[in-house]
């Protein structure tokens, strides 16, 4: 650190000057031109002064040489003074300026005084041991006294000083202070013993603080003028109007720049705010411990004052404000951390509790609550409209999905050598522990997914859906629940707005609807283990049976297949119209009817194809063929029944509905995807055609004879009476066979 002499005398050029500029207003304007002329002589002496003090610092050892010109412009100043009494005298015919003359002289003389304390200070502070420097501090002491206003009555406190300063200031700090507290401690002294005890007054003149505090306060920062106050306690009462004097610079406006700066710099908040301004609160770990000890001293330095406790809110309201400004515009950054929150909201109890600002105006708390609330707002936000984009995909763009339990692609969620306790802690289905059976039955029924396509967004959906369960369990209880609930949103969001922006495409191709019914599946799929999965990693109450979404499992599911048998019932009717020249009766086959109708079954197995490949490899194979065995089921029925409604059947009718129905019996078997011929074939068809037994049977039955007929009757077990009513084969027998003892026998034994 510099001497504390260096910046008492850089300020003195500019103070004497602006003394003067409040001078020379007062002069009679009679005299502005002499006064003018003192003016200019006095302002190139200190052009020289100032030049000498450049000098003085640039190089000490020219001492002797500046002590020469100063008492060469001491010699000028007292012919300026002369010359000035000489051309008064002069005036005295043209002027009256006999009430002037000693308010010039006045003047005068305290410019010579001013100019006696500057180079009286430079002097003291480089010999301040000397008689010829004590001399000229006497000067200053006297100039300081005469500027001293009469006032309040002060009572003087016996002291000491101390013997040394706190460790902790620097060595070149102590030999300044040393002289700054040997000047000041002087000055008093003399000031008593010129003033007297009864007439001492505070320190509050304009003219005191610039000439004695303002070059001290300016050459130390905050901190160190404090701690120089409190260990200068020559009287107590000194000390509390040199405080005083500085609270000045806090509650003066003129002042208050001034000291801000001092405060806001010299502990560097002014980088801290800005700090915080540029990076966010989120990336200021070490930012409220340094303000609290910052603030801490500050509170330590301007509690014992008098305006102590007004102008630390004062001070708080100027640096905390913009914190608090700060924070709420960053309101929607990404989350604090519980620990940085926690150091934020004890700063502001401390600040509270150091009087930098009152408990109205505790708003720390708020904020970050409000800090808390915007941010889940505006991600969950972000995530629900990056949801809508998602869901808003192309649903034809497919990816083929298979979870098997045996694969070890598919044991995503429980790893293929996990214990039972461990399958029992993941699937906490019950209160009650889960038997080995139905373990297996939840390996085989719960976990397994068929291949199939899938959308690609909803494999997104759900790989979504996970990475957000994983985010809960890594956080505390209240982000964890803001988690779920956004799960939760999105379910819903997959429910309401996928299939309503997909609503042409799934009512209108047939490979969407299967590909949306198959993603129905899929996230409901998913939802069933999803909870479980994560359970056991949630905060509580999470990690309990409340961490679930299979509430959502039967209103996703129940959405496709909704939407799927729309299209099926819809292809239902297609499949009718295709059929409909048929008029629900094979009568007149053997006309041009046959033709018709035949071509109509050949456009219809054309139909059912188109629909089986392009179901092929999207829906499972047991969904598919169940789709194509529902279809057909509703062409048999309709062949069924517009046989047995007829009381009277041609052989030839009979005889080209057998041909028409064998075509689409034929044609019919490749719509399943078998893969072989062979025994399982019928079975499968069994399984997925109801009435695929009974439309080959009618086939029979038309080309049948009455010796066939009772045969496959077989007293109603055989195939016929399995398949058939007594009333309906009883009907055919009659409608398509004479009369004869034949028929008779027949129709006694069909019973």
């Amino acid at each position: 650190m510099a001497e504390s002499g260096v910046a008492n005398v850089s300020h003195e050029p500019s103070l004497v000057s602006e003394l003067m500029s409040r001078v020379i207003p007062c002069v009679a304007q009679e005299i502005d031109r002499h006064i003018q002329m003192v003016k200019e002589c006095f302002e190139e002496n200190m052009f020289q002064l100032s030049e000498l003090i450049e000098r003085y610092y640039a190089r000490k050892d020219v001492t002797s040489l500046i002590l020469i010109d100063l008492q060469k412009i001491n010699t000028d100043l007292t012919d300026l003074k002369n010359e000035s009494n000489r051309k008064i005298e002069n005036s005295r015919n043209t002027y009256d300026l006999n009430s002037k003359k000693n308010q010039i002289e006045t003047e005068i003389k305290r410019i010579e005084t001013l100019l006696t304390t500057v180079d009286g200070l430079i002097l003291f502070q480089e010999f301040h041991r000397d008689s010829i420097i004590a001399t000229q501090a006497r000067c200053y002491i006297e100039a300081v006294a005469n500027g001293i206003k009469a006032g309040e009555q002060l009572k003087v406190f016996g002291g000491r000083i101390p013997e040394h300063l706190s460790v902790h200031i620097r060595r070149e700090y102590e030999l300044n202070m040393e002289l700054i507290r040997d000047t000041i401690r002087n000055i008093w002294f003399e000031v008593v013993r010129m003033k007297g005890v009864n007439n001492i007054v505070k320190f509050d003149d304009a003219i005191t603080v610039e000439v004695i505090l303002c070059p001290i306060f300016e050459s130390y920062n905050f901190e160190e003028i404090c701690l120089m106050l409190s260990d200068l306690k020559i009287f107590s009462e000194m000390f509390r109007q040199f405080s005083h004097l500085y609270l000045q610079f806090l509650i003066e406006p003129i002042f208050r720049i001034r000291t801000i700066s001092l405060v806001v710099n010299d502990f560097g908040l002014e980088d801290k705010i800005s700090f915080i301004h540029q990076n966010g609160f989120n990336n200021s770990e070490k930012v409220p411990k340094f303000l609290t000890n910052i603030f801490k001293i500050v509170s330590r330095l301007f509690t014992p004052f008098k305006l102590g406790k007004e102008c630390l809110q004062k001070l708080g309201f100027v640096v905390w404000a913009p914190i608090i400004q700060g924070f709420e515009s960053q309101l929607l950054e990404p989350e604090m951390s519980e620990s940085l929150k926690s150091d934020w909201l004890k700063l502001e109890e401390d600040l509270v509790s150091f009087g930098i600002i009152t408990e109205d105006q505790k708003v720390f708390a708020n904020l970050i609550k409000k800090l808390v609330t915007s941010f889940r707002e505006k991600r969950q936000a972000i995530i629900l409209d990056n949801t809508r984009t998602l869901l808003k995909s192309d649903i034809s763009l497919t990816e083929l999905v298979s979870i098997q339990i045996n694969e070890q692609k598919s044991t995503n969620f429980f790893p293929k050598n996990m214990s039972e306790a461990n399958l029992q802690s993941h699937i906490h289905l019950s209160n009650h522990p889960l038997t080995q059976s139905e373990l297996s039955y939840l390996d085989e029924n719960l976990f397994i997914f068929p291949a199939c396509q899938v959308s690609i967004f909803a494999i997104e959906f759900i790989e979504n859906c996970r990475d957000l369960m994983a985010e809960a369990t890594q956080n505390e209880i209240q982000h964890a629940f803001d988690v779920v609930k956004t799960i939760r949103y999105m379910l819903q969001m997959f429910l309401s707005f996928t299939p309503f922006y997909h609503k042409s495409q799934i009512n209108n191709v047939v490979r969407s609807t299967a590909v949306f019914y198959n993603n129905c599946m899929f996230v409901s799929h998913h939802l069933v283990t999803l909870g479980f999965e994560f359970r056991p990693h949630m905060p509580e109450p999470l990690n309990t049976e409340i961490c679930t979404f299979i509430d959502f499992i039967p209103v996703i599911r129940n959405l496709g297949e909704e939407l799927w048998l729309e299209m099926l019932n819809k292809q239902k009717l297609e499949a009718k119209e295709f059929i409909a020249v048929l008029q629900n009766s094979i009568s007149g086959l053997d006309g041009d009817k046959g033709e018709l109708v035949q071509k109509s079954f050949i456009s219809l197995i054309s139909h059912l194809d188109q629909l089986s490949r392009a179901w092929k490899d999207v829906l499972p194979l047991h969904i598919l063929r169940g789709t194509i065995g529902i279809l057909l089921d509703t062409i048999f029925v309709i062949c069924i029944n517009s046989v047995f409604q007829l009381t009277d059947i041609s052989a030839k009718d009979a005889s080209q509905a057998a041909n028409i129905f064998s075509l689409l019996s034929n044609r019919c078997k490749p719509l399943f995807h078998l893969e072989t011929e062979t025994d399982t074939e019928t079975e499968i068809l069994r399984e997925v055609c109801e009435e695929w037994i009974r439309f080959n049977e009618l086939i029979i039955l038309l080309d049948a004879s009455l010796k066939q007929i009772k045969e496959r009757w077989g007293d109603g077990i055989g195939p016929l009476g399995l398949n058939f009513k007594v009333s309906e084969i009883r009907n055919f027998v009659r409608g398509s066979f004479k009369t004869s003892d034949k028929r008779a026998q027949l129709l006694t034994c069909i019973v």
